[in-house]
């Protein structure tokens, strides 16, 4: 399935390779650029070692070939959909180096990076091997993540939690017994609740006063946190508060 990326060439993954064909941009102590189909090859091992299979990519260049966007779709299915991996990368310094996984992404070349469904972002600058290293280690926690069976049977039952009413009297009441369970941080409060009655996607605004919506509005806010260990406590522990 071909991916558009607008004011990009579209291309294969050898020609990510070429020397003569893209720029070299020289290592700093402070910058440290990362070749494109280095991003890549990272990228498609780590799914290799967990056992997920590429079916079909897309990559797409800007005129001066120092940025790419790169979108896989996988073999791993979450709730029969396929799991798909969205990239970012650039040797002028315009953009962190991203990854995002989900059944619904979007990849794009004003250098938005998003998940909006099932799934989460991870990314960091240029400016260490260590930096890079560590987006290897995210992504990989990342896609570990969804590929949880846990994970599959909660999206498994959203229809269901869509049609559970959830009052603002006891969705703060929720929101204090999951502090003092050790679910969520204290700091968490303002944040879910203002995403819950402010929702920044609007297909979740439709879902106001109900479970989902106070479910997707937890969610949103653990992708802030970094580590997948958090993130699947967060999820189980707000589920079981829904009653899922």
């Amino acid at each position: 399935m071909p991916k558009i990326f607008k004011g990009c060439d579209v291309l294969d993954a050898s020609q990510l390779n070429n020397r003569e064909f893209l720029p070299q941009v020289e290592r700093t102590s402070t910058y440290y650029p990362l070749p494109h189909i280095e991003f890549y090859i990272n990228a498609s091992l780590i799914l290799a070692e967990l056992g997920i299979g590429i079916v079909s990519n897309s990559f797409g260049l800007t005129p001066k070939r120092d940025r790419m966007f790169m979108w896989l779709e996988t073999d791993a299915k979450v709730n029969d959909m396929p799991l798909c991996i969205g990239g970012r990368n650039s040797y002028d310094k315009s953009m962190s180096a991203g990854l995002c996984a989900g059944t619904k992404i979007l990849v794009c070349s004003n250098k938005v990076l998003a998940s909006y469904e099932n799934g989460g972002v991870v990314s960091r600058k240029h400016t260490s091997a260590e930096n890079i290293d560590e987006l290897s280690k995210e992504f990989r926690e990342l896609v570990e993540f969804q590929s949880q069976e846990k994970v599959h049977n909660l999206f498994g039952v959203l229809d269901m939690v869509k049609r559970h009413p959830l009052w603002d009297p006891e969705a703060k009441a929720l929101l204090t017994n999951l502090v003092l369970s050790n679910i969520i941080r204290p700091t968490d409060i303002p944040l879910i609740w203002n995403e819950y009655k402010n929702p920044k996607h609007d297909e979740f605004k439709a879902y106001d006063g109900t479970g989902y919506g106070f479910l997707m509005a937890a969610t949103e806010i653990f992708k802030l946190y970094k580590g997948a260990d958090y993130q699947i406590k967060a999820y189980d522990g707000v589920a079981k508060a829904l009653g899922l």
